[in-house]
Formats: C-alpha cells, sequence, structure tokens
C-alpha cells in the first residue's frame, strides 16, 4: 500500500535516493514475473524483443564502453542483480570497464570494487579464466573462500561480501576467435541458480556487443591509420617542397659561380690585353 504524502516527504529527506529504490523494486517484480515463464514461447519472444532492442542500442554507438555497460545493463535483473564488464586491452592488459548494479543501496560497494578490484592473470573467475578456457561458464555457488581469494583487500571482501554474491555467469566476448572481453553476470544468494537457457541468452548477447566492440576497435585502428598515412604525406610533401626549394637555391648558385667565373675571365683577359698592349 502507497505511503501518505506526508511519510512519502519524509522518507525522500531521509534518502534522496527512494525513488531509485521503487524503481529498482519494480524491476525485481517483473523479473520475478518472467521467471515463472522460464521456458515457452512467452521467455522466447521476451528474449527476442530484448534482443532486439540491445542490436539497437549496439548500432546507435558512438561509445562502445558506455555502449557495452548500457547494454549489459539492459539485461538486468532478467539475467542476474548485477554485472561486471571487463575488456582485454590491444597490448593484451585486462581492464574493468565498469560494474552495473540497478540497486541504489548497492551501488557504492560496485563503484569502490570497480576502482580497486581490476581483473588480474591468476583469478579463479571472471575475464582472466575466460581468456584461458575460451568458454562460457556458470558457477553454481560463490563461496566466501573464493571471495577471500579473489579480494585484493579487506575492503574488497567487505563489499564482495555485502552484494550477496549466489552463483556466477561469466561469457566471454570473442571476436576473430579472440577474447576481447567478458561479462560477468551475477545472482543473488536468495535467488535461482543459473540455467542453460540464460546461459544461451547471454552467450547471444555476448556476441553481438563482441562485435560491436570489434567493429569500434577496427574503426579506430583505420582512424589511426589513415591519420597516420595522411601525416607522413604532409612531412613528405614537406620534404618536396624543401628539396625543390634547395634544388633551385643550388641552381642559382651554380648560375652566380658561372657568371663570376665568366666576369674573372673577362677580367683576366682585360688585363692580359693591356699588359701586352701598354699605352
Amino acid at each position: 500500500m502507497p505511503a501518505p504524502d506526508h511519510q512519502r516527504s519524509d522518507s525522500a529527506r531521509e534518502s534522496p535516493r527512494v525513488d531509485e529504490v521503487e524503481t529498482h523494486s519494480t524491476r525485481l517484480a517483473e523479473a520475478e514475473t518472467s521467471r515463472t515463464a522460464k521456458s515457452g514461447p512467452s521467455r522466447r519472444r521476451g528474449e527476442r524483443r530484448f534482443l532486439s532492442r540491445a542490436s539497437q542500442v549496439l548500432a546507435a554507438s558512438t561509445g562502445y564502453e558506455s555502449t557495452l555497460l548500457t547494454v549489459a545493463g539492459m539485461a538486468l535483473p532478467h539475467l542476474g542483480s548485477w554485472c561486471i564488464v571487463d575488456i582485454v586491452e590491444a597490448d593484451g592488459s585486462m581492464r574493468r570497464l565498469g560494474i552495473v548494479h540497478p540497486d541504489p543501496l548497492k551501488q557504492d560497494h560496485a563503484r569502490r570494487l570497480k576502482d580497486s578490484w581490476p581483473p588480474a592473470r591468476g583469478d579463479p573467475i571472471g575475464l582472466p579464466r575466460a581468456v584461458l578456457s575460451r568458454t562460457s561458464e556458470i558457477i553454481p555457488h560463490v563461496t566466501d573462500e573464493m571471495l577471500v581469494k579473489v579480494a585484493r583487500s579487506a575492503e574488497n571482501l567487505r563489499d564482495l561480501r555485502a552484494l550477496a554474491i549466489g552463483s556466477l555467469l561469466v561469457v566471454p566476448l570473442i571476436a576473430r576467435d579472440n577474447v576481447i572481453g567478458s561479462i560477468t553476470f551475477v545472482s543473488e544468494d536468495t535467488g535461482e541458480p543459473y540455467a542453460d537457457a540464460d546461459l544461451e541468452l547471454a552467450e547471444d548477447l555476448a556476441a553481438r556487443c563482441a562485435l560491436t566492440l570489434d567493429n569500434a576497435r577496427l574503426l579506430h585502428d583505420a582512424n589511426e591509420a589513415r591519420a597516420e598515412a595522411e601525416h607522413a604525406r604532409a612531412r613528405a610533401t614537406q620534404m618536396n617542397e624543401r628539396l625543390v626549394v634547395a634544388s633551385i637555391r643550388q641552381q642559382e648558385l651554380a648560375d652566380e659561380a658561372r657568371e663570376a667565373n665568366l666576369a674573372k675571365s673577362q677580367f683576366l683577359a682585360t688585363m692580359s690585353h693591356e699588359i701586352r698592349t701598354p699605352v
């Protein structure tokens, strides 16, 4: 039952994010409704609509980083309570692009983890493992021992525990046979474990995200190559202009030298004539 207006006003003063909490609750209710149709035509229709919307957002992308986070967030809460998006840079290093958590009460934990909990080679979960296995993975139950192993600090561990992690669904972003990133969907410990149907949807989404990321990088590389080629052409033109100027100057000096030699010869001839025929 909705609270009276005066109670809403008091609550809003106590927490400026009350509307966000209500929005999150609505999304959770929608997710619960979708879970009652775990299989069958209604689920497949919903998945097709979601993938269609995701494709439209990806196609209209002007910046792949923010777009990947947006699309991953669109999958929530249907594919989990929150998610992690990691990418592999061109030099092979790994970077945490972002952590998307729609619950405003958990976003502080997510922000801290994004900044202080990057992926590292040897991690037993997430992108580092996906790079090696090159396959998707469902971890039905994340134990506290696993959290202790992957945490970088005591603060990391507190934040991870506060997020009440239940199970994980990790899907790699693969383009041209290379793992270029991953999306890790996280279900809270009160939710249902991931199923094969979730995996199929996540992999379909990951394939579309990988294509967008790869195309964006190819475009970036092409633009850089074009800029370098234009710079090289400009330098070549500049050098050619300098060579032309130098060649002209060299010709001028040669002409001046010939004129000087001619003048010298004429002077010597005149002097010789005057010596032979004195006045």
